[in-house]
């Protein structure tokens, strides 16, 4: 999950036209690989949910969620203007800065 967050906050980027997405295939849309990413530490905390079935918790997309607002914070913080728009790629970043400028 973490990584699939990484992706769409830095890299996966669905170009569409008029309601047509232009990527021809998933050949041309970059999916984070394994050797891109950072090493991650999970810290699991064991505690049962008391509204699913035995008390089980889902666990696969839970850390989707706080990566993009993470990565764009810490980009944020560095660059010193806000992003509003992801992936934060390069170039956005870099229009982020040249907008603030004005």
């Amino acid at each position: 999950g973490i990584v699939q967050g990484l992706g769409y906050a830095i890299t996966e980027q669905l170009i569409q036209r008029d309601g047509v997405i232009l990527a021809p295939g998933f050949m041309d849309y970059y999916i984070p690989l394994s050797t891109d990413i950072p090493e991650i530490v999970s810290i699991f905390v064991e505690e049962q949910s008391k509204v699913g079935p035995f008390g089980l918790k889902g666990l696969g997309e839970a850390p989707i969620e706080p990566v993009l607002g993470a990565v764009g914070n810490a980009i944020s913080h560095a660059v010193g203007v806000p992003l509003r728009k992801a992936p934060f790629t390069p170039e956005e970043v870099y229009l982020s800065v040249k907008e603030a400028d004005r």
